[in-house]
């Protein structure tokens, strides 16, 4: 059934495109430099409705519409003077969040040392668009580490 509802009024949608990916490992001295990092979850996915994302780092949009995407991306080894930018990437173009963290204004976990960036945006996306995200640290070297085992990527349809 595409469509399915409860006699309370629920309303399920089996085929909705939805996908939850944690990551998994992590990446040192991947950013830091103004270097772009691409993001790898690769993690077990928790729902992945039609096989949308390819378990690695690429979510496919199956219909056009309007896809909501929320991220945390764990961040470690940063200095008091980097910033950040999340890249979302469509295509072969590059669509910037509004983003911009200060790291002189974050503080890090005391117990790890990480940073969670956290972040939601809506893109209008076509069927076939693929989309990646990259993690840009500037201001600093290349010596701020990714915990990919504390970064996830969620992704619904929404109209």
């Amino acid at each position: 059934t595409g469509i399915a509802i409860s006699a309370n009024g629920e309303v399920t949608m089996a085929a909705q495109p939805t996908v939850f990916v944690p990551g998994t490992g992590s990446a040192s001295n991947a950013t830091g430099d103004g270097t772009d990092y691409a993001m790898v979850f690769g993690g077990t996915e928790r729902v992945d409705q039609n096989s949308d994302f390819d378990n690695v780092s690429t979510f496919t949009a199956p219909v056009t519409g309007n896809y909501l995407f929320t991220v945390q991306i764990a961040v470690s080894g940063l200095s008091s003077m980097e910033s950040s930018i999340a890249r979302f990437r469509v295509g072969g173009s590059g669509l910037f969040t509004g983003w911009i963290y200060d790291a002189t204004t974050l503080g890090a976990d005391s117990v790890n040392g990480l940073v969670s960036l956290g972040f939601s945006i809506i893109i209008d996306l076509d069927a076939s668009d693929a989309v990646t995200i990259a993690l840009d640290i500037s201001g600093g070297s290349k010596a701020a580490d990714v915990s990919l085992a504390n970064s996830w990527l969620g992704v619904v349809l929404v109209s």
